[in-house]
């Protein structure tokens, strides 16, 4: 793979372009670490790739003039870069995780605790980070509380029309009266 680093002033805004054949899982993990390591923390921008329509062919992708960029990334669709893995910590070690280890994450005395199928631990994100489209298998179910869909085992009535969900892990939490419309809605009921 070829590898150009050019110096820019400070004037300029720093950027990386891939030119791939593919869009690979550790492509998108290298784009996501360069996007996120630039980033302010209040800066709450998605990373994107550009991803080109067809093939290049055997021929070496050299970089076109300004004006024909233009027409480059017309022909180009952006797709939304999503981290495969991330980090939760428990007893000093760092666990690496996938959204389908998830099965509950919940607030619990300030701190984020996810409940997972390789046991229990902290991530310092936010709650609110877990919503984002980059965990489209989570949903929300309370104020304190999200859900992974692929860890349901049931789904139970209560009373005055709440709902409860029974996970996988044996584990049960209450859908507050707030959050069953869009729980309902994000299963289809």
């Amino acid at each position: 793979m070829k590898v150009t680093l050019n110096i820019v002033p400070d004037t300029q805004e720093e950027s990386v372009e891939f030119y791939v054949h593919e869009l690979t899982p550790a492509i998108k993990a290298y784009a996501f670490d360069l996007q996120s390591c630039g980033q302010c923390a209040d800066d709450h921008r998605m990373a994107t790739v550009q991803v080109a329509q067809g093939s290049v062919g055997g021929t070496e992708h050299k970089p076109a003039a300004a004006s024909s960029q233009k027409n480059a990334h017309s022909a180009c669709s952006e797709v939304p870069l999503q981290p495969d893995y991330f980090y939760g910590h428990k007893d000093g070690a760092i666990i690496v995780l996938r959204e389908e280890h998830i099965v509950l994450v919940r607030m619990e005395h300030g701190s984020v605790v996810l409940y997972t199928t390789k046991g229990t631990c902290v991530s310092y994100k936010r709650l609110m980070d877990f919503e984002s489209n980059a965990f489209s298998s989570l949903v929300r179910i309370s104020k304190s509380a999200l859900v992974n869909l692929n860890h349901i085992a049931r789904i139970e009535p209560g009373f005055s029309g709440s709902l409860s969900v029974r996970l996988d892990n044996s584990m049960v939490e209450w859908i507050s009266r707030r959050c069953v419309a869009s729980f309902k809605k994000r299963l289809g009921m």
